[in-house]
């Protein structure tokens, strides 16, 4: 994973709405991570409405605004939290 395929963009709810998969990831993680851009409000805001995404959050241990970008392909959102 790198900051490049990493988005911090405004995210579309209805693609948002469908996602099926969520992965939670750290950017303590990975080293390279930490120069990513700021994530834009509204795609964080976007995010913390979707009840599973929050869900996996949380059962991850974080909270919402610990959201720092993600990666949405599909059906399938990698969150990246720090």
């Amino acid at each position: 994973m790198s900051p490049a395929s990493v988005s911090v963009a405004p995210v579309d709810a209805a693609a948002l709405a469908a996602v099926t998969t969520v992965t939670v990831f750290s950017v303590d993680d990975c080293s390279g991570l930490g120069d990513l851009a700021a994530i834009d409000p509204t795609a964080q805001a976007t995010i913390g409405t979707n009840a599973a995404v929050t869900a996996a959050i949380k059962a991850a241990g974080y909270d919402g605004k610990q959201v720092v970008g993600y990666m949405l392909d599909g059906t399938s959102l990698t969150v990246v939290v720090k």
